[in-house]
């Protein structure tokens, strides 16, 4: 499930994104974070919110590639959070340690 989350943001950051996308990864005790990012634009106001849910654009699901990762992501114990606040949209996803960190 991890792995299909992560091919379709990492394919949204590819299309709809612009620049440079990454991941990028950070460890702690008690979560591993993947961090997607972009150069572009991001998410203007409150459009991260609404980019959770799909559109219906002439009868024809669009935009469902955000909600599919926060479905795959929400099967695990992980959640997923998207930030829009400037340019270079991130999105996170924050898994839980089943196992801690070895010292």
């Amino acid at each position: 499930m991890l792995r299909h989350a992560l091919d379709v943001l990492v394919d949204n950051a590819l299309r709809h994104g612009a620049g440079t996308a990454s991941i990028n990864h950070a460890v702690s005790e008690e979560v591993v974070t993947l961090t997607i990012t972009d150069e572009g634009p991001g998410f203007a106001g409150n459009e991260a919110a609404s980019q959770l849910q799909p559109l219906a654009i002439d009868g024809a699901p669009h935009g469902l590639g955000l909600p599919l990762a926060q479905r795959l992501i929400a099967a695990m114990p992980a959640r997923l959070t998207i930030t829009h606040a400037g340019p270079s949209p991130r999105i996170d996803i924050v898994l839980q340690r089943s196992v801690p960190a070895a010292h």
